[in-house]
């Protein structure tokens, strides 16, 4: 198995794990609570037609919104979704910040699970799988499995909470230039909760997994870099965060369906590299990563060449 050994006390790790969980059943229910007392009709809720014009102001589209939506039925509907779920989550109280901190929040309970998930598989004798498939031992790899769904779960779920933050601050018309730097630099701290969680556990190498944390980071930091030098749009790559958010819980969905496989004595085909998935698809964003930095910098030469 490619967990790598750990040597943590399990009494001060189940005795951290207490403490971690209270703290972050108890941020999440802070806010909540503030976001329910703090309900208000200050705020102006904006008409669908605006929202959407607002909407692709901020994605940079060419020509009109409402021509852009007529070919592309899919977002009309994904924006009447949108615009629904921020304009209930504004009554209720949220602000666009409280909503980006709980996806924060939601990362780090799914790098936790991911912790738990590899500490669980962790204490499983490492045994051949021949002999492990003889034995009670299999029925111990559904408790990893189980952990890494919901780890896989809840990622995904955060990053459908990341784009609620947008909808919040266009249907109440709250977009303030601190709200969008908050935004991202949240955003960087939710991938380094899970991706870090990936390393530290032992899930992946770890210079596989610092190599994609780092092409993560500087996909963003060249389209910043050029959006401060003048270039107003940079093309959607490979490495956008929806991206690599469902393509690695993908990967923690298919490992953990093989794990409680085990325990009816299913015996996959590869079954030794099914146990380095999360490797594979680590290597695998770590070619998106850096393909699209390779990728922005010639689209960012293309257009300041423009400019100047």
């Amino acid at each position: 198995m490619p967990i790598k050994q750990l040597n943590w006390d399990m009494n001060l790790f189940a005795f951290l794990n207490l403490i971690i969980l209270v703290i972050l059943i108890s941020s999440l229910l802070i806010i909540i609570i503030v976001a329910l007392r703090n309900r208000t009709s200050d705020f102006k809720i904006i008409d669908f037609k605006l929202f959407i014009t607002e909407w692709g102001k901020a994605h940079q589209l060419e020509g009109t919104i409402e021509e852009w939506i007529d070919t592309n039925p899919f977002w009309s509907r994904f924006l009447k979704m949108n615009y629904k779920i921020g304009k209930g989550l504004t009554n209720l109280g949220f602000s666009p910040n409280m909503i980006t901190t709980i996806g924060l929040i939601l990362c780090l309970f799914s790098g936790w699970f991911i912790i738990l998930g590899a500490i669980s598989w962790k204490l499983i004798p490492s045994l051949p799988i021949e002999l492990i498939l003889l034995s009670d031992i299999k029925r111990n790899f559904v408790e990893p499995g189980i952990y890494f769904i919901i780890a896989g779960v809840i990622y995904i779920f955060s990053g459908l909470v990341d784009g609620f933050d947008g909808a919040v601050a266009r249907v109440s018309n709250r977009i303030t230039k601190f709200g969008a730097i908050y935004d991202n630099m949240i955003d960087k701290y939710s991938d380094l909760a899970v991706f870090g969680s990936i390393i530290i556990v032992g899930l992946c190498d770890p210079i596989i997994g610092f190599l994609a944390i780092i092409g993560f980071f500087l996909v963003e930091y060249a389209r910043a870099f050029g959006e401060s030098r003048g270039v107003k749009k940079t093309t959607p790559t490979l490495a956008e965060r929806p991206v690599r958010l469902i393509f690695i819980s993908i990967f923690f969905f298919v490992l953990a369906g093989h794990l409680i496989a085990l325990k009816y004595y299913i015996f996959l085909p590869y079954s030794t590299l099914n146990f380095y998935l999360i490797d594979i698809g680590m290597i695998i964003l770590v070619f998106f990563a850096h393909s699209s930095v390779i990728f922005i910098v010639f689209h960012l030469k293309k257009e300041t060449s423009k400019l100047e």
